[in-house]
């Protein structure tokens, strides 16, 4: 056995992964359960920025 392990005998790499793995699967659960948590605040910035862009446009 090498690397130091904790009270559950896990090794860093193998915290690691776990961490991992349960980020990847909220993430797939989110896109399957409610896609536009992902899209709304993208469609909000790009709403911002073409305020932004047509009110330099209006005054110059």
């Amino acid at each position: 056995m090498s690397g130091w392990r904790d009270a559950d005998r896990r090794t860093a790499a193998d915290r690691r992964k776990q961490e991992n793995d349960a980020a990847r699967a909220r993430l797939a659960e989110r896109v399957r359960n409610r896609p536009l948590s992902l899209v709304k605040p993208a469609l909000s910035a790009a709403f911002v920025a073409l305020l932004i862009f047509a009110l330099l446009l209006a005054f110059t």
